[in-house]
């Protein structure tokens, strides 16, 4: 065991030689205690068993046989160590065959459950969602959601730099007489060039400095909306060092190149004699414009898409999906035998409305699956979802019955009595019968078809979601098998003391099962649970997006206040000619008016399409309407006045004599 269980578990003592029980009737000796592994591993393992000291554990224990064959299990891995210079495509050909003959040639056997064996290179698991979600305990990280994001920060990082350029350009008129004095005692070009080049690298490393505190400042804000535990000993890596002084040398040429070459070509003498201040602002006007442009458009993307994706996880998460799972609490039983006894102490208690035993809950990622066609010599088959529960289960769920009847108790015959020409009873949805042709839900009653054995249609029920709604409704059939409940369903009744009916639960729990925890889940906590990575996208684009907005906003402060400082004799003369105030403002804010405009109207398609690639493998899905795009238009151009607004509002309110008295 780790260390940190050893501690947990026997304090100062020494653990080795003491004996600890699993399940509550597994003994097992403390043979030796490791490190504790570090939070990013992909093997988070606190003790470790061995399934060859126990034959019961290895049958009855967490894993399960595949099927009928009793020499491949799911939820377990196989670790290889290959023979030195031994190609892995030659064991993988071997794996192929095992898979061929052994499992995939049985007919029973669904499409969605064909059996194979990939060999994975353990450098690869952590990154690798392909194989078995990375792997059977941590899933995971999608590198594709990491460059995806890493290009958003580069994007944001772009617009900083547009800043630079359009603020440099913009105040290169103030330092013309600089520049002029400069050339005229002799200064190369080169020399000027190097000079603002070095000005835009010292802001970029004092920037670098100040967001490597800010990274260490919020590191456990960050690790709260990721959901993984950061650590900064990656930073100081030679790796990243030497990438970050690499991106400090190009983030300073990318900002400050073209400034430092604008601000070289100046004529001395133009400059000495303030002729600049009427040329500049004209002669760089498209570059800005479209600077502005460029920024605004990214910022107006990025919030168009993080309304888009909120809207879409509202609609995930209020959609009906043709069950109910409000105040429904759900407990995982260690075993199927007690199941029975305990929902129905559980059934007497107050506040209980009705219990269930199933497999599985009514939309799951773990349900069986099987395949089905019209009879056992038909060859065109179809994968169905087969869920295993009571007669209660649909009352319980609120299942909406089309026609025929729900399950009974004696409907189930036992395996002792079972035979090859038993027939099962089911009730099936409407999409199983569309896959079998069956004709409408009453001309299906007493149908039968064949899943392994034969199953007679005793009612048929609407269609209900058995997956999350990134995926369509399966055909799917619900059968009883006591021997498989692992799933006890509790409706609690609508406005009593919940909290108070599970700590009663708890208490019937600790009389059937002394030795195991007591762990209730509510159904539509667990539903939401499907999406909790939609969620954490939706919030970390939305910060992305209002970190773009800022930094535009910030650079179109600094662009106004330029604008307006070489436009102030022509405000005042404006003024004392009696313009009236609002032709006023309108004149001094359409530039950035109508470049916001223009980047949000290009923005409204680019984010449609952008919504298109990410929710394209999302079954339900809904797209934001005019009232959306509404929203995003007056965010942004709510934040856009505020910026313009009270800049120029201050240059109007001016007394127009200070401006025109030196004249």
């Amino acid at each position: 065991m780790s260390q940190s269980t050893a501690r947990k578990f026997y304090g100062v003592d020494d653990p080795i030689g003491k004996t600890i029980k699993v399940k509550g009737k597994y003994e097992y000796t403390v043979a030796a205690v490791m490190a504790d592994p570090p939070a990013n591993t992909s093997l988070p393992a606190t003790i470790l068993l061995s399934f060859a000291d126990d034959d019961e554990l290895m049958d009855h224990g967490d894993t399960w046989y595949f099927g009928g064959f009793q020499w491949a299990k799911l939820q377990t891995s196989v670790y290889i160590r290959l023979q030195s210079g031994f190609p892995a495509n030659a064991v993988q050909l071997e794996l192929d065959n095992l898979a061929r003959l052994n499992i995939n040639s049985d007919p029973t056997l669904s499409e969605k459950v064909k059996g194979a064996f990939e060999l994975q290179p353990l450098r690869q698991i952590h990154f690798d969602a392909k194989h078995f979600g990375g792997g059977p305990w941590v899933a995971a990280m999608n590198d594709m959601w990491l460059w995806f994001f890493a290009a958003i920060g580069l994007i944001v990082l772009l617009l900083a730099c547009v800043n630079f350029v359009n603020l440099a350009t913009a105040m290169a008129v103030a330092r013309g007489k600089e520049v002029g004095i400069r050339k005229a005692i002799g200064a190369p070009r080169g020399q000027l060039i190097l000079q603002f080049m070095l000005e835009a690298f010292i802001m970029v490393f004092v920037s670098t400095l100040l967001a490597l505190f800010l990274v260490a400042m919020l590191r456990d804000s960050w690790a709260t909306l990721l959901g993984y535990e950061l650590s900064l000993r990656g930073l100081f890596s030679l790796d990243v060092i030497l990438s970050g002084i690499a991106a400090m040398f190009s983030i300073s040429f990318l900002a400050g190149f073209y400034p430092a070459w604008m601000v070289s070509r100046f004529n001395p003498v133009a400059a000495l004699r303030a002729k600049l201040a009427h040329s500049s602002p004209r002669s760089f006007f498209s570059l800005r414009r479209t600077l502005v442009v460029a920024q605004f458009l990214i910022s107006s993307l990025l919030i168009l898409v993080v309304l888009g994706l909120s809207h879409q996880l509202n609609y995930l998460y209020s959609k009906d999906m043709g069950f109910d799972k409000d105040g429904i609490v759900t407990v995982e039983i260690p075993n199927a035998e007690g199941g029975p006894s305990f929902a129905d102490a559980l059934m007497r208690l107050p506040g209980v409305k009705d219990v269930s035993l199933s497999r599985v809950v009514p939309v799951s990622n773990d349900h069986w699956w099987n395949s089905i066609s019209t009879d056992a010599t038909n060859d065109v088959r179809h994968s169905v979802c087969a869920i295993h529960a009571d007669d209660r289960f649909f009352t319980l769920y609120k299942l909406k019955l089309l026609t025929g009847r729900w399950l009974a108790p004696e409907d189930f015959v036992p395996d002792s009595i079972r035979t090859e020409q038993t027939i099962q009873t089911v009730v099936v949805n409407e999409k199983l019968l569309q896959a079998l042709q069956l004709g409408t839900p009453a001309e299906a009653v007493g149908a039968q078809f064949w899943w392994g054995g034969q199953a007679r249609i005793v009612g048929v029920v609407a269609d209900f979601n058995s997956e999350p709604l990134n995926y369509e409704i399966s055909p799917t059939l619900i059968a009883q098998e006591p021997g498989l409940y692992k799933l006890v369903s509790v409706k609690l009744e609508a406005g009593t003391d919940q909290l108070a009916t599970i700590k009663q639960m708890g208490r019937s729990w600790a009389q059937f099962y002394p030795d195991d925890v007591f762990e209730p889940r509510f159904l539509d906590a667990e539903v939401h649970k499907f999406y909790a990575v939609g969620d954490k996208l939706v919030q970390l684009f939305g910060l992305f997006g209002w970190i773009a907005i800022l930094i535009s906003c910030l650079g179109l402060w600094g662009l106004v206040a330029f604008s307006l400082q070489a436009r102030v004799k022509e405000i005042g003369i404006r003024k004392v000619m009696g313009i009236p105030a609002y032709w006023l403002l309108w004149l001094l804010s359409r530039e950035f008016v109508v470049s916001v405009g223009l980047a949000f109207i290009l923005a409204w398609p680019l984010s449609h399409a952008l919504l298109n690639l990410i929710l394209r493998s999302v079954a339900f899905r809904v797209y934001p309407g005019w009232e959306v795009f509404l929203v995003a238009m007056v965010a942004v151009f709510c934040s856009v006045l505020v910026t313009v607004g009270f800049r120029i509002l201050r240059a109007m309110t001016a007394n127009p004599v200070d401006a025109l008295k030196c004249e």
